[in-house]
């Protein structure tokens, strides 16, 4: 199944098979697009910096910190994390 970003004339980035970043499939409002749109256009550097594929190390960690973070609802606090 090919994601919407993929034929979305929105500019996309597939970081890994399947996953498009930013997703604009998710986005169910013309405002909300326009909003992301002009984010991007905002900060030009910001899709450049996503304009690669993770490498495996680097996608099991983003995935890590993402299943923690919706697990805890927050980041480690410093009082947690190691020095």
């Amino acid at each position: 199944m090919e994601s919407e970003a993929s034929v979305a004339t929105e500019p996309a980035v597939e970081i890994r098979p399947g996953v498009f970043r930013p997703d604009w499939s998710a986005l169910a409002s013309a405002a909300a697009r326009q909003a992301l749109g002009g984010r991007i256009t905002a900060r030009a550097r910001l899709l450049d910096r996503w304009s690669h594929r993770l490498e495996v190390v680097e996608d099991i960690i983003w995935r890590t910190i993402l299943r923690l973070y919706g697990e805890r609802g927050s980041r480690r606090s410093s009082a947690t994390s190691p020095s």
